[in-house]
């Protein structure tokens, strides 16, 4: 797949590996730096490109390896996925605030410096990016760039004939600036994966741009060639592009040429990454040698090095569990292991254990897969299958494996590949691929990829990806990646990532990430770019909506608070959902006039801003009173409160409080009277029959935690 490589050469590297920002922990720095990021990943180019798979991956590995390992704060970063033009601008313009705003709060100070960078990941053709079909000319690019007050300005563009940036005004080879320990740059740079006339590459191997790919992996330690557990922008870039180069120059569009702009003065060796600082590591002994692959829980290739003899590698990772998988010149072993916070967790050699493979599709980057047949297959051509059971059918008559384009079976039937259409009255078993349509009244079994679809009555099996639609009436499952939609009335499996719609009556899983719509009553997937729509929603990381009755999403909120309003003194609640969407369950209680209780459900929205965020909140509870022995109607309120984190490292405690409505209905006349312990301040009631309808103004003033 054509698209981003950023195979930078080495040459061209040098000159300014004192570029970024060295992380903010260095002690040693003269002046006080501030980091500022606007990352992007955009997969859709317009309708007259094809959509990329792996540019909003790309963007959000580059922006965790910056929180985890670069030393810069989540209000420093801004990260945009699938943006049109009007938000890419937007994001440049909130950086020019964010950049003025940082300038006044260091009031003039000669040993304060800001420092830029963008990186984008997407379409772009020789005049400028493409976002949906919009566009970004490369010299507003610059221009915007270049408004943002900053002392160094650092752009990476990973895309397609990206090099026409820095061919607008040239650049010249400049002797390195690594000259001491501290960094004292000022100027501008820009590095572009492709020169102007070249297409850049993403992988389906790697998931994701080759070069970003390696980049990242060089970040989390396997740059780290002198052993200082710190990762230089030289080292990186280093292994990079060796890296890059090498698995681009097999490829159809052959090796990539970047370009660069750099027009900078100063010194010094800048540290893009600190290892000290990760929670948790991976260790790899001095003695190991080989290509090394490490895969997390999901399976997804999260770093990849050729190690060799004689010095120890330290791989920054999260905690979680990971498979570790050796390639020593086709000898292949692997070990399972969990790393833990606060610790590094060493790869004991006696831990591997060997097993067989297909070392190609390891040097590839990809888990080893149930080969398609057609791999090493050649099946001979067979167009129409009548068949009665397997073993009963015209496929019998040919000599070897075979290929149908039309496949009719009464009960059920056997092919080597089906290219058109397979008609069952119970199942059908296809070794390898499908490209078409396969219906069958009770189930399916695809031992390769599916292009097209596949109903099943009960299940459906597909071993390989979907690149289409899987339906089942009770279960899907596909061992690859889906494309397209996957429709069940049970339940759904993906193990690898989703794009389109994954939809189940009961159940939906999806190893990998899923962008666009998760749709069942439980929902699992890893990281969501999207909409995930559920009673019980659980993610890694949103970027979206999770909107359920439980979205538990691992980096988002699960903040509980403890707050007073107008007709209740004492209420506790418990957030859940990601940075912008949350619900919330919450219990509250009152002595006035009588003993209430409320039990509620809250849905609510959130815009963070620095160390503020606006909350608001629809809230429904249910009262009781009289020690459980009376329902006092139903409150539904709103509230909009602002809250206030004052400490960085604890950015769930937030002092928050606002003005709310209030309206309670009572089924019971005396709640005509009593229901004014409810009100805070003038209130409104309107009262029919037995019911009331009372209507006053609230406060809710708390503290989350």
């Amino acid at each position: 797949m054509i698209r981003l490589a950023t195979a930078l050469t080495a040459a061209a590297l040098l000159p300014i590996a004192a570029l970024l920002p060295a992380a903010r922990a260095q002690a040693q720095e003269p002046n006080d730096i501030r980091r500022f990021a606007l990352i992007v990943g955009a997969n859709d180019g317009g309708p007259e490109r094809v959509s990329l798979r792996y540019a909003a991956r790309d963007a959000q590995a580059f922006d965790r390896v910056l929180e985890q390992l670069g030393g810069m704060a989540p209000e420093d970063r801004l990260l945009i996925l699938d943006p049109k033009r009007a938000q890419l601008m937007g994001g440049l313009d909130q950086l020019h605030v964010m950049l003025a705003t940082a300038d006044a709060q260091a009031g003039g100070s000669g040993r304060h410096r800001n420092e830029l960078l963008i990186y984008y990941s997407g379409h772009s053709d020789n005049e400028g990016l493409l976002l949906g079909g919009e566009r970004v000319s490369y010299t507003e690019l610059r221009r915007a760039i270049d408004a943002v007050p900053a002392d160094v300005r650092i752009t990476i563009l990973d895309s397609c004939e990206s090099g026409t940036l820095t061919r607008l005004k040239g650049g010249r080879m400049q002797q390195p600036f690594l000259v001491d320990a501290s960094t004292e740059v000022r100027g501008r740079a820009t590095l572009t994966s492709s020169s102007a006339d070249e297409a850049a590459q993403e992988s389906d191997d790697v998931g994701g741009s080759f070069f970003t790919h390696f980049l990242v992996s060089g970040l989390r330690g396997a740059a780290d060639t002198t052993g200082d557990k710190k990762v230089t922008l030289n080292e990186a870039y280093q292994f990079a592009f060796h890296e890059t180069l090498a698995r681009t120059e097999g490829t159809r569009s052959g090796a990539q040429h970047p370009s660069y702009d750099f027009q900078l003065a100063g010194s010094g060796d800048v540290v893009l990454t600190d290892l000290r600082t990760t929670s948790a590591g991976l260790r790899l002994p001095a003695t190991l040698h080989g290509r090394i692959f490490v895969r997390d829980a999901s399976g997804q290739l999260v770093a990849e090095l050729r190690k060799t003899d004689g010095r120890e590698t330290l791989l920054g990772l999260p905690p979680g569990a990971y498979t570790v998988l050796v390639d020593q010149e086709g000898h292949l072993s692997r070990a399972e292991l969990t790393l833990t916070d606060g610790q590094s967790t060493p790869l004991e050699p006696g831990t591997l254990v060997a097993f067989e493979g297909d070392a190609n599709t390891l040097r590839g980057g990809a888990a080893p897969p149930a080969a398609p047949a057609s791999a090493a297959v050649t099946y001979r051509e067979q167009k129409v299958n009548l068949a009665l059971v397997p073993g009963v059918s015209t496929n019998d008559a040919v000599d070897g494996p075979e290929r149908n384009t039309l496949s009719i079976a009464l009960l059920g039937a056997r092919a080597g590949q089906i290219h058109g259409l397979a008609l069952g009255g119970l199942f059908h078993w296809v070794d390898d691929s499908v490209e078409g349509v396969s219906a069958n009244g009770l189930g399916s079994y695809i031992g390769g990829n599916l292009s097209g679809a596949d109903w099943a009555g009960l299940a459906s099996v597909v071993r390989g990806d979907v690149g289409g639609a899987q339906a089942g009436g009770l279960v899907n499952v596909a061992q690859g990646e889906v494309t397209g939609i996957q429709m069940s009335g049970g339940v759904n499996y993906a193990g690898k990532n989703v794009g389109g719609i994954q939809a189940s009556g009961v159940l939906s899983i999806a190893k990998g990430d899923v962008i666009g719509l998760q749709l069942s009553p439980v929902n699992q997937a890893q990281r969501v770019t999207g909409l995930q729509l559920g009673l019980v929603n659980v993610a890694q990381h949103v970027d979206g909506v999770p909107f359920g009755l439980v979205s538990w999403v691992q980096d988002g909120l699960h903040v509980p608070e403890l707050y007073a309003t107008g007709y209740a003194p004492l209420n506790v609640d418990l957030k859940l959902g990601n940075e912008y969407v949350f619900t919330g369950f919450s219990v509250g209680y009152s002595p006035i006039d009588k003993q209430r209780v409320f039990g509620g459900f809250t849905l609510g929205g959130r815009i963070p801003f620095g160390h503020f965020h606006l909350d608001v909140e629809a809230a429904s509870h249910t009262i009781v009173e009289d020690n459980f022995k009376t329902l006092g109607g139903q409150l539904a309120t709103l509230d909009t409160t602002l809250g206030w984190r004052p400490f960085d490292g604890y950015q769930d405690f937030a002092i928050f409080g606002g003005p709310a409505l209030n309206v309670h209905v009572a089924q019971d006349k005396h709640e005509a009277q009593t229901g004014r312990s409810l009100a805070f301040g003038p209130t409104k009631a309107w009262t029919s029959g037995d019911t009331t309808v009372r209507l006053s103004p609230g406060l809710k003033v708390g503290l989350g935690f």
